[in-house]
């Protein structure tokens, strides 16, 4: 990933050793359309830290971005990632973060897993999400590569604060971007147009609930993302699916009437 020079030009990343503010540069560990983020060592507090050097962009958003970092870092929950700092540095914004080591969720998703796991993923990360929408913040883009699943088991949201073209529908614009986040690791692929394949969806529960979160109309989608969570582990905690559970049925009444022949016959 290569920085932005003044005049908006990409340039290449900082070196090993560079400073930005009170902190040095260790490596590059990921990059965005918003900027670099790296692996860092704050020299007055003695800690590794990942700190997010933003593009340079316009006086407003860099005031909202500040904005939101801060009031990020008023934030303790332990599915968000913990913001320490946040400043400015040669026109350049930048927000010091927890150091989270593990995997994207993009990185996560590209091994197949089981339901009840990626529910219990997606639940974490819904309560990150709601826990943002708590303190008046939206993430405004939330996406695989904005959400890390700890080594610890933990999954923390990340990036809140970020513009999207959804923006008007508030908190809501996330419940969206959650969904067809959440149809694409149960499917293996991203909603179609606004729509998704109730086929590819099991339980037809857990089907209405991203139909309903993926809804064109915001008004339509879930009221907040504790009712779209609160949906998604009643899907978890359920019994098995009715159409499971008839055929488990069907086969042991199958399974008895064999029996039953097979001892007539032997009589």
């Amino acid at each position: 990933m290569r920085a932005l020079d003044p005049d908006g030009v990409l340039g290449e990343p900082r070196e090993r050793g560079a400073t930005v503010g009170r902190y040095e540069i260790e490596r590059v560990v990921g990059e965005s359309a918003t900027g670099v983020v790296y692996e860092a060592r704050d020299a007055e507090l003695k800690r590794t830290v990942a700190l997010k050097v933003m593009a340079r962009t316009s006086p407003e958003l860099a005031e909202r971005f500040s904005r939101d970092a801060q009031a990020m870092a008023r934030l303790d929950h332990h599915n968000l990632v913990s913001v320490f700092d946040v400043g400015a540095v040669g026109g350049e914004a930048y927000v010091a973060m927890e150091l989270v080591r593990g995997r994207t969720l993009r990185q996560w998703m590209a091994t197949p897993h089981a339901r009840p796991e990626v529910l219990g993923v997606f639940l974490q990360a819904c309560a990150g999400l709601a826990a943002a929408h708590d303190a008046g913040l939206v993430h405004g883009n939330f996406k695989p590569e904005d959400v890390l699943v700890g080594d610890d088991g933990v999954v923390r949201v990340g990036d809140v604060g970020l513009a999207s073209p959804d923006m008007l529908a508030g908190p809501r614009a996330d419940q969206y971007c959650f969904a067809a986040v959440l149809y694409e690791a149960v499917t293996g692929a991203p909603p179609s147009h606004n729509s998704i394949d109730p086929a590819a969806v099991r339980p037809r529960r857990l089907a209405r609930a991203l139909a309903r979160g993926l809804a064109p109309d915001p008004d339509q989608r879930f009221a907040d993302m504790r009712a779209f969570g609160g949906e998604l582990h009643a899907v978890l905690t359920a019994p098995a699916d009715r159409f499971v559970r008839l055929g488990r049925a069907s086969l042991l009444g199958f399974a008895a009437l064999v029996i039953v022949v097979v001892r007539v016959a032997c009589c």
